[in-house]
């Protein structure tokens, strides 16, 4: 894995042909630590930053001020959503597990 890391910012237009985002968010933010078929980084990363956000208070200057509420919901099983649930684990978020048949 490169050990660089880089941010960039960047306004993207959305095109249905080439991007497949919801045209109904205003902001997203995409990850990709350059190793082929392997999403640990960005899922760690997504947890780690989930964390962070929870941690930032609502009306911050006022007596009443609360944590962002946080929660990983399981729809679908597999071994991509075990990591996720895993690294939602080890930063403390809690989870709900949906079993749809």
């Amino acid at each position: 894995m490169n050990k660089q890391s880089f941010l960039s910012l960047q306004k993207v237009d959305y095109q249905a042909s080439v991007l497949d985002l919801d045209q109904n968010h205003t902001h997203f933010i995409l990850v990709d630590s350059g190793a082929s078929g392997d999403n640990d980084v960005e899922i760690k990363l997504r947890a780690n930053l989930v964390k962070r956000i929870s941690n930032l208070k609502i009306d911050a200057d006022e007596p009443t001020s609360i944590s962002v509420p946080i929660i990983t919901v399981i729809l679908e099983e597999g071994a991509v959503t075990i990591k996720h649930l895993k690294a939602a684990f080890d930063a403390s978020i809690p989870a709900v597990i949906l079993h749809v048949r």
